[in-house]
């Protein structure tokens, strides 16, 4: 089995609108603290004045990792995306928007868990960190970060717990941000990369047919930040166009598929079991709380006048 921690990191940059958060992406993928990563940019330098300014960006410090697409005349940003993945020779790939980031040790972490289980799990295809959300603010050049959160996927009120991702979560929501989703990319193209017929949720049914015919293993700590517009709106609300995905999914499958999505959909409302509290360690410090016997009675507390005749007692002792 290949160790994938030593093999090259395939990063997509999809189509950049803002430099300002361009910059800051790049640095978040340059930070990292394993280099052997190739970014592959969906837009060329000339596609118009933003890219012009991106370009500046890369080439005022030459990276050989890096390399901008040529650019095509009419392209979503899901056949970009494709296109991109399919440019690279690497066995892991990741899609890196360009309002996300990085914690400097994202690839490093990521790839060396991804190792050690799937040396367990051999049927392992892709690994998933924890998110943290981020509301910001973007005016020009400047950017002001507004509040930093734990990240929920949508219609779901608890995080994603370390092991390998609950296939229910798949059915009911997006599970996680592609920030946060690093993947085998030779699985990826085996089911067809992004599917560029959707208009919408293009990223949630990729990862809805990954997940379906593959194990991806969760590391819960939070080393992926997928960061939103404070003044956001969202008309693609994921509740509202979520059965596109569902009913696509049933038709494929036919009558099986149906009975499937419907004991999908009636696990996914069981309540989740918590994990038991861990007992204390040995070599903890807080002092254990003395037993209490119910039979003993509770001492009385003393009112002013039985302290003033206890301090009056105490000193009668003294005098004689």
């Amino acid at each position: 089995m290949p160790d994938f921690s030593t093999e090259t990191i395939g990063i997509v940059l999809p189509r950049v609108a803002t430099p300002a958060l361009f910059r800051r992406a790049l640095q978040s993928i340059r930070a990292q603290s394993v280099g052997d990563w190739r970014l592959v940019i969906t837009q060329s330098p000339e596609a118009n004045e933003n890219m012009r300014r991106v370009a500046e960006v890369v080439l005022s410090e030459p990276d050989p990792r890096i390399a901008f697409l040529p650019d095509m005349d009419v392209e979503t940003e899901s056949e970009a995306i494709n296109r991109a993945l399919d440019s690279l020779d690497t066995e892991l790939a990741i899609i890196h928007s360009e309002c996300d980031s990085w914690s400097p040790d994202f690839l490093a972490v990521m790839t060396r868990i991804y190792d050690t289980k799937r040396a367990l799990l051999p049927g392992l295809k892709g690994i998933v960190s924890g998110v943290a959300a981020v509301e910001e603010t973007v005016s020009g050049a400047h950017i002001t970060i507004d509040s930093v959160t734990d990240w929920h996927p949508p219609g779901s009120v608890d995080d994603l717990h370390d092991g390998v991702l609950d296939i229910r979560r798949i059915v009911v929501g997006n599970p996680f941000p592609a920030i946060a989703f690093l993947f085998d990319r030779r699985e990826a193209r085996e089911i067809g990369f992004y599917d560029t017929t959707l208009p919408l949720l293009a990223e949630w049914e990729f990862h809805q047919r990954f997940c379906l015919r593959n194990d991806v293993w969760v590391h819960a700590e939070r080393l992926a930040f997928h960061h939103v517009a404070t003044d956001r709106t969202d008309p693609l609300d994921q509740a509202a166009y979520g059965a596109l995905l569902t009913n696509r999914w049933v038709r494929r499958e036919g009558e099986a598929g149906l009975g499937t999505l419907r004991i999908l959909q009636a696990l996914s409302a069981l309540p989740r079991t918590s994990a038991p509290p861990k007992p204390p360690r040995k070599d903890d410090k807080e002092t254990p709380k003395p037993p209490t016997n119910p039979r003993t009675p509770a001492k009385k507390q003393k009112g002013k006048i039985g302290t003033a005749l206890s301090k009056l007692n105490r000193a009668r002792k003294r005098w004689i």
